[in-house]
């Protein structure tokens, strides 16, 4: 996913499932950020 505001992108976001569904995780890159910030979130 691509987030853009006046026709710059603001960040991508990679968003991924695990095989079991029990595992959510979104790694958001932004530019100017040499790191990704990662969350990720669990199914109790």
């Amino acid at each position: 996913m691509t987030d853009k505001a006046g026709g710059k992108v603001i960040d991508t976001r990679e968003i991924t499932l695990s095989p079991d569904g029990k595992t959510f995780t979104m790694t958001v890159h932004s530019p100017g950020r040499n790191q990704p910030d990662v969350l990720v979130f669990n199914r109790q």
